[in-house]
């Protein structure tokens, strides 16, 4: 009986015989040791590498840009259908560089083989990512406390002439004797500024 199902079961089965090559998810072994959304970086001698040298002007721009620049660069995917120096099938990654977290330049793409790519951080560790120098501001962090410097008294937009001038309804400002208290105000009635309308 047993025999007669497994006849059965290999004839229904035979009809879904795959014809063409089936899409396999990404694995390190398949792609070269890096998948997307790996942090890479080129390896030393890429700028003097025979694939390089065979790139068009370009590209060869674009290669030496990304190499020398401080932005975090990612594998945005992977390329099976080259072939390598040898002739053979080879492996490329597409490298991007990061232009803000999580955000891959879709102009900076460029194709190199996955044995000029070294890995950095996988996909998991993406949080890990330096801060480039390029997307830092000037430092601003003062710890001790500085009076504001007040710019020249010709200035108009200065916060001198903002503060101490007036018109007075005369159509031109002059100077008023008004200033910014330096200390804490008392009430006329020496209370709170609530007593006037509080039980």
């Amino acid at each position: 009986m047993s025999n007669k199902f497994n006849e059965s079961y290999k004839q229904a089965m035979a009809r879904f015989v795959l014809t063409t090559e089936a899409k396999i998810s990404h694995n390190r072994e398949r792609t070269g040791g890096v998948i997307p959304g790996d942090r890479v970086k080129f390896i030393e001698k890429i700028l003097s590498s025979k694939w390089f040298k065979s790139q068009p002007n370009n590209v060869q721009e674009l290669m030496k840009e990304l190499h020398n620049g401080d932005l975090n660069l990612f594998v945005d995917g992977i390329d099976s259908t080259g072939s390598d120096e040898a002739g053979g099938r080879g492996i490329h990654a597409i490298i991007a560089r990061e232009l803000a977290p999580g955000f891959q330049c879709p102009h900076s793409q460029v194709t190199v083989p996955a044995e000029l790519v070294e890995m950095i951080a996988s996909t998991g560790d993406r949080h890990t990512a330096p801060i480039p120098d390029s997307w830092r501001g000037p430092e601003r962090v003062t710890i001790k406390p500085e009076p504001v410097k007040l710019e020249s008294d010709d200035v108009v937009n200065s916060p001198e002439e903002q503060t101490t001038m007036a018109d007075a309804g005369k159509g031109k400002l002059h100077k008023t004797d008004s200033s910014l208290p330096v200390k804490n105000t008392s009430w006329a009635k020496g209370g709170s500024y609530t007593t006037d309308y509080l039980p």
